[in-house]
């Protein structure tokens, strides 16, 4: 597709670790001011729920010190959270940036349908070098698209 071509996409992949801004940045540069459709996906980092397995995990308060079974609906309201965090962030960005944004969130552990979800195929995708440690990132890697991956460590230009 063209530079200029109004149907490109953008994909930035989001973790809950993601330095968000770094990314966005990354993303503003990429675009030189070329209109398009950018997507956000919230990938689930599945950890909390593996935590919440094993048995006799506990969450430990940081201000009382009492403890409490960490449970399966625990992690889930962890893992909204994050989710609500990075939400709110990008959609501030976007209505700063002026820039067409959709939000979706999507478990790492679901491959099929992260593959489903990017049956439309982004022209680029952006995301944390952390996604590397995730098995979606398999699944970007066997997209046609150009891939950016941005380490954590690069401090904001």
């Amino acid at each position: 597709m063209a530079v200029n071509d109004p149907n490109r996409r953008l994909l930035i992949a989001l973790t809950e670790d993601t330095p968000v801004a770094r990314l966005w940045q990354v993303m503003l540069e990429h675009l030189q001011g070329d209109p398009i459709d950018v997507c956000a996906l919230f990938v689930i980092d599945e950890r909390w729920h593996r935590a919440a397995s094993l048995p006799g995990t506990l969450e430990i308060s940081r201000v009382s010190g009492s403890a409490l079974e960490f449970t399966r609906e625990r992690a889930d309201q962890l893992c909204r959270a994050a989710a609500d965090r990075v939400r709110r962030d990008v959609e501030r960005m976007a209505a700063e940036s002026r820039l067409r944004l959709t939000f979706d969130v999507l478990s790492e552990i679901s491959p099929e349908k992260l593959r489903e979800f990017l049956a439309g195929e982004p022209n680029v995708v952006i995301a944390s070098s952390h996604l590397k440690l995730l098995s979606a990132y398999s699944v970007l890697e066997s997209l046609q698209c150009h891939v950016i991956l941005v380490d954590e460590q690069d401090p904001l230009a």
